[in-house]
């Protein structure tokens, strides 16, 4: 058995609102608004954060969530001009629709590695 102080864990409460944060993240794929919503907390607690593997998840979530949310509106923009431009060819709504799909699934590997770091008591890089 370890012999670890208690004071060098993070407490259980900054991990547990980090793991709801990812899973807010997470929601967000059905429900959009949970985005917003973890949006908010994290910046609303991250200076109140004392572990700095905890401090690292929120660093990582924070900046995840802003690639995600800029690529999102691009990829928007994207689909929508090239729906425009088109008249609607579906190969070119396919291509921009593309983007937005891609967009997606790099943010769910990010939530993704996020929590089995968390998990495994690790800070991300």
């Amino acid at each position: 058995m370890e012999n670890m102080n208690l004071s060098d864990r993070p407490s259980i409460s900054e991990k547990n609102l980090a793991l709801v944060v990812y899973i807010l993240y997470a929601a967000c794929f059905f429900v959009g608004v949970s985005f917003f919503i973890a949006f908010i907390i994290n910046y609303i607690k991250r200076g109140e954060i004392q572990d700095p593997i905890i401090k690292s998840h929120y660093a990582w979530q924070i900046g995840s969530a802003w690639v995600f949310l800029i690529g999102f509106i691009l990829s928007v923009i994207g689909v929508l001009t090239v729906t425009f431009i088109s008249g609607g060819a579906p190969g070119a709504i396919l291509i921009a629709g593309f983007f937005v799909i891609a967009n997606s699934l790099r943010f769910l590997y990010c939530i993704i590695k996020g929590i089995l770091r968390l998990n495994d008591g690790k800070p991300m890089k």
